[in-house]
């Protein structure tokens, strides 16, 4: 009997909507800092705070799906953002709007982890990383058309349209996903209660894992590289450079097409190399894309010229990302959840923070960009230097096992 997969399409629209609630209403950030006559720093912790709970209740959620399973618990968390976006909507003061978006990322980092652990019901590692490819890619046209439909809605509806289009997006992804949702093939129906000290000892375990560990920091400084351009996209493209809310969206369709780009240059570059080589490639793009920006910004100013040379540091994370994943899950079957959580939560807890301090920096200083993203590959090259070691061991380990059994 052939195995049942869930619908590609489907897991990644529902990590698509996680990176949607940044995209779609970022055209409308710089008018809400005026609507709500408050700093730039508290509208631009709308952003920071999602964030960071989105990071830190993945320690809750991934061992809520490992026990549960992923089809009872993802319906409710999309009930929950649906909730989190309409407070959002009708949020009187800026703190109420901060509530809200921080609420939606505890609701939406379960939908985010379901995607991924999808990509664990296929044992081949290079499979795996195709699938995580694919999902990748159909997560980046939520950056392609978001910022557009975004600045539309913003300019003929409003701040507050924008965050009820996520409210109904998220009640149809709910109903989509009670057809397309399979349930992991390593899930049996729990025999005993969901314990805090069960959890706790799990998660215990996974922390002796190398990979884990040095997976993890991969993914971070790859996901912070992106994320330190794409966060404070609105006040640079917008404040600094002067462009419209709707010349921001437009501009904001390059960074999609390059993440689709990026991805099928993985896909082609791991035909050639291994997956551990395509990973220090990744590292290179980072580090390429700030070097280029900072020498072009030193020798003549910081313009939309300088900021496109983030689009080489973004295939980074395209090509190193999906193989880092893969290779990092390989250990990882029935408690996918906890692995996920685990990462996910050094991923964007750490981005989070790294994020929050660049937004301080650029208000001094502009090359503050360019030098993060050098920064960020390089910590991203030596954190892959350790997981490749790491993870041959582990492989030569499993075949010496092998042979003697």
């Amino acid at each position: 009997m052939s195995r049942s997969y869930s619908s590609i399409v489907l897991v990644g629209l529902l990590s698509a909507f996680s990176l949607l609630t940044f995209d779609l209403y970022q055209p409308s950030l710089s008018y809400i800092t005026g609507y709500f006559e408050t700093t730039h720093n508290l509208s631009q912790l709308t952003l920071s705070i999602y964030l960071f709970f989105f990071g830190v209740t993945q320690l809750i959620w991934g061992p809520l799906i490992d026990h549960f399973g992923r089809r009872r618990l993802l319906p409710g968390s999309l009930y929950l953002a649906a909730f989190a976006s309409l407070i959002c909507a009708f949020a009187p003061n800026i703190y109420i709007l901060i509530f809200g978006r921080a609420l939606q990322g505890v609701a939406l980092c379960c939908a985010n982890l379901v995607s991924f652990a999808s990509s664990r019901d296929f044992e081949d590692s290079q499979e795996r990383a195709k699938v995580l490819s694919y999902i990748s890619m159909i997560v980046s046209a939520s950056p392609i058309v978001a910022p557009v439909i975004g600045s539309v809605i913003f300019t003929y509806l409003g701040w507050q349209a924008n965050f009820i289009v996520m409210a109904v997006l998220a009640i149809v992804l709910m109903f989509q996903s009670k057809k397309g949702l399979c349930e992991s093939p390593f899930w049996s129906k729990p025999k005993q209660p969901f314990l805090l000290k069960n959890v706790m000892q799990s998660y215990k375990e996974i922390l002796y894992i190398p990979s884990l560990w040095f997976g993890s920091f991969i993914m971070m400084f790859s996901f912070a590289a992106v994320m330190l351009s794409v966060m404070n996209s609105s006040y640079l493209i917008i404040d600094q450079l002067g462009f419209s809310p709707l010349g921001f969206g437009i501009i904001f369709i390059f960074n999609g097409l390059n993440i689709i780009i990026g991805n099928y240059l993985g896909i082609g570059l791991r035909k050639y190399f291994n997956m551990g080589t395509t990973i220090y490639l990744g590292c290179g793009f980072i580090v390429t894309g700030g070097v280029a920006m900072l020498v072009y910004t030193l020798y003549y100013e910081f313009n939309l010229i300088a900021l496109s040379f983030a689009l080489i540091s973004n295939l980074g994370i395209s090509v190193c990302a999906p193989p880092t994943m893969s290779l990092t899950l390989t250990e990882f079957k029935e408690n996918t959840g906890i692995a996920l959580a685990f990462i996910n939560t050094v991923r964007m807890f750490g981005t989070s923070l790294l994020s929050m301090f660049m937004a301080h920096l650029l208000m001094q200083n502009l090359n503050a960009l360019p030098v993060g993203l050098i920064l960020t590959g390089l910590a991203t090259g030596y954190c892959t230097w350790h997981f490749n070691n790491v993870t041959k061991e582990t492989t030569e380990a499993t075949e010496m096992n092998a042979q003697t059994v």
